[in-house]
């Protein structure tokens, strides 16, 4: 799940680092030109396995007029193609769960498609969705349902291949607040309320195993800013603190637990002491930088992306991070990374801010993709 950590959105970031004027949310033009691949920024990145995936991207003018696109490989990302003019002229994420089916929704809509992203049908109800998470056939999400109590304004629904159709969840967990959903397959997830409806006490973590029919409390370690990911028999949680104002410097602690979340170990963490380098870490201790998303491929196995956008490693359940090996020449300075996508322990991609990033051994080396017309 990728998050910048910021108060303010990625489209934004984007237009700061590269000295723009930018409008909010511009308007389609009826015919825009279609950018060079090359000048668009990736804004979202899916991949439902080694070779199938797509990006969402933009390409902005200095007047603040942006363009959106949706391209796809079918090579695990060694050449794109343009499929569709985006639904959405305006930031949204980007789900696929088959080579078929995809969503692209954000505050402005809910599109669906059914032909690998060709054509895109908007939600019949209209609805406001916060998240859309695939877990292997089945798909998670969570609506937001305007003018309800702040403690009743989310709600979990299911998606699954056989029916085409979204359902509430059997049995809905405590959601207040915000919400983050992690998942290690279609029976088996877990919701964070990330803070109560006050946004002031640690929010109701809740566990399910029987695809959302039962909820069980679990512990929730953390008193603010979260990051939760899981996968099988694993789920690890970092609990980060407010960053400075260069995001450069953050107090935050990674807990990990193999008993489906009942018991929480502290694994390592940063408390602003002795000031660092970007080297590597001791053992025990996090990267100072801002965290910006959290990602676990395996079991013991776990990526970071931390600001100013530099990736680290663990495969030691998270007690020693290294840095990743990325060829930074290609990043325009003050863009970042992200997303980070990964579809098994070998296989995954970063974005940076107009390039693609790709591993095929579980990042022990990566190699820049370049993306043409």
């Amino acid at each position: 799940m990728f998050r910048t950590g910021t108060g303010i959105s990625q489209d934004a970031l984007f237009a700061l680092a590269a000295g723009m004027q930018r409008l909010p949310y511009p308007a389609a033009t009826p015919t825009p030109p279609a950018p060079t691949l090359g000048e668009i920024i990736i804004h979202d990145l899916t991949f439902v396995d080694a070779t199938h995936g797509w990006l969402r991207g933009s390409s902005c003018l200095l007047t603040g007029q942006c363009t959106y696109t949706i391209r796809a490989t079918t090579d695990g990302g060694h050449t794109w193609r343009g499929i569709a003019p985006a639904p959405l002229q305006a930031p949204a994420r980007l789900r696929f769960v088959t080579i078929r089916d995809g969503w692209i929704y954000g505050t402005h809509g809910w599109f669906t498609t059914h032909d690998g992203g060709a054509t895109w049908t908007p939600d019949s109800q209209q609805r406001a969705v916060a998240l859309v998470e695939p877990a292997g056939r089945a798909v998670w999400a969570i609506e937001r349902m305007p003018g309800r109590p702040a403690g009743e304004s989310l709600r979990l629904l299911r998606w699954t291949d056989a029916g085409h159709t979204w359902t509430p969840a059997p049995s809905q967990p405590a959601l207040r607040g915000d919400a983050i959903l992690a998942h290690a397959g279609a029976l088996d997830a877990w919701v964070l309320a990330a803070w109560d409806a006050v946004g002031h006490a640690p929010g109701q973590l809740s566990a399910t195993h029987d695809g959302g029919k039962t909820w069980q409390a679990r512990p929730n370690p953390c008193a603010d800013q979260p990051r939760l990911a899981a996968v099988a028999g694993e789920l690890w949680m970092v609990c980060a603190g407010q960053p400075d104002t260069d995001q450069r410097i953050q107090e935050k602690t990674l807990y990990r637990s193999t008993a489906d979340g009942r018991q929480w170990g502290r694994v390592a963490s940063y408390d602003l002491g002795p000031p660092q380098t970007l080297a590597d870490p001791p053992p025990g201790r996090l990267p100072m930088a801002n965290i910006w998303d959290l990602t676990v491929p395996a079991p013991g196995q776990g990526w970071m992306i931390l600001a100013p956008g530099w990736l680290a490693r663990s495969t030691d359940g998270g007690r020693t991070w290294r840095r990743g090996d990325l060829p930074y020449a290609d990043l325009a300075p003050g863009f970042g990374l992200g997303p980070l996508v990964c579809v098994d322990p070998q296989h995954g991609w970063v974005a940076g801010r107009s390039g693609l990033f790709r591993t095929t051994d579980g990042g022990a080396h990566w190699e820049t993709v370049v993306l043409r017309r």
